[in-house]
């Protein structure tokens, strides 16, 4: 078991875009991780970065739009970090 991500987010709540700070020091060098951002019904919105721990940036901003490019539906969406298929999240709202 590894140690999980800390997170932040700010604003929190946003009305458009949001910074969302990752604390990856408990997690190992070698790690695999990504930051996604999931609705409430667990579909996934965006994935925000992928990659290995070592090149990890300590944040990641969220523009508040899909995969596609459009604005999400104002409501609650979860900032969530994976590392070696351990998670953590952090409810990031949208107003």
């Amino acid at each position: 078991t590894i140690a999980l991500a800390r997170m932040t987010s700010v604003p929190n709540p946003t009305r458009g875009s949001t910074s969302i700070g990752l604390d990856l020091s408990r997690i190992s060098a070698g790690a695999d991780i990504a930051l996604r951002v999931f609705d409430v019904s667990g579909r996934l919105v965006r994935e925000l970065w992928n990659g290995t721990r070592t090149a990890a940036p300590t944040s990641v901003d969220w523009d508040g739009r899909s995969t596609n490019g459009t604005r999400v539906a104002p409501g609650k969406y979860l900032a969530r970090v994976d590392a070696d298929g351990e998670y953590n999240g952090r409810q990031v709202l949208d107003v």
